[in-house]
């Protein structure tokens, strides 16, 4: 299935959301198959793709740290850009006394790009802050052996559907739930990219208020923790924000999402695979998905 093929909601319907899968892979990835926007219908049946752990197991510091490297892309594309405008705009490029150049004043890291990508340089100063701190560091290994990494306090305010600094205003709530701590919040957000640029996400219950879900090298039960709610459930993500950056994330996500219990379409059995999930003609309420633009 091609990148227009992919497009028309028509050529899933019947289908296990495997074969989606890996026919986006093929692509390229989700932005190439919704450069632009996500449609309604693709928007509701998101969790198809959705999947939820049933134990995890905290890795070694190394491990995690290695994991991070791999998977904060768009972190790295940021500060190559960063070192590469300040060198730009602050080398010396007046021959010095043995007739060369001085070199810039920053080395730029091993596997920059020369050029960067739009969504990069125009990702503004306090976006850019926001993807550096997404992830906190820590990671997480399930039963499968997929990788989960555990977000900034921060991010964990759309999950759990109270106002906290009383003033009704996300981006404040979030800031001040950022600077109390994980300890403050009473749900963990965990995700997982899964090579489409997008990520599987997992919000579990923290009633015991802890900074991680268990100490490192301990693997713990987590099937009873996950957040079950329709509105403040874990949803998948079409663009990861420490993938593709926070424009993306917004693009494909956050302004497709729709608070309302009836919007998304889920599976009937969240730890199914995802060669089981087959998609459906229409919604739950018997109206077609094909035609929800």
């Amino acid at each position: 299935m091609n990148v227009q093929a992919l497009g028309n909601y028509s050529n899933w319907i019947g289908k296990p959301a495997l074969d989606i899968y890996v026919a986006v892979l093929r692509a390229g990835g989700w932005k190439n198959v919704f450069p632009d926007r996500v449609p309604r219908w693709a928007s509701r049946v998101r969790n198809y793709f959705n999947l939820s752990p049933c134990t995890l197991e905290r890795t070694s510091g190394e491990v995690a740290k290695r994991a991070m490297q791999q998977q904060q892309r768009f972190k790295f594309q940021l500060e190559c850009h960063e070192v590469q405008t300040f060198n730009k705009y602050h080398r010396n490029y007046r021959p010095n006394p043995n007739g060369k150049l001085d070199p810039p004043p920053f080395a730029v890291p091993e596997g920059c790009s020369a050029t960067a990508s739009y969504d990069v340089v125009h990702t503004g100063l306090t976006d850019s802050i926001a993807v550096k701190k997404a992830l906190t560091g820590v990671v997480y290994k399930d039963e499968t052996g997929r990788l989960w990494f555990q977000m900034a306090p921060g991010s964990t305010i759309y999950h759990w559907g109270t106002e906290v600094s009383g003033t009704l205003e996300p981006m404040v709530d979030a800031s001040y739930v950022e600077i109390r701590g994980q300890d403050f919040a009473p749900v963990f957000k965990l995700i997982s990219p899964d090579n489409t640029g997008g990520s599987v996400e997992c919000i579990l219950a923290n009633s015991r208020r802890q900074e991680t879900i268990v100490a490192t090298g301990k693997r713990v039960s987590v099937g009873s923790q996950i957040n079950t709610d329709v509105i403040h459930q874990g949803s998948y993500n079409y663009s990861e924000t420490a993938h593709m950056g926070l424009a993306a994330h917004e693009l494909r996500d956050v302004k497709t999402h729709v608070a309302k219990a009836d919007f998304y379409l889920n599976p009937s059995d969240r730890f199914s695979k995802l060669s089981n999930r087959y998609f459906p003609d229409n919604d739950s309420a018997g109206r077609p998905l094909s035609s929800q633009r």
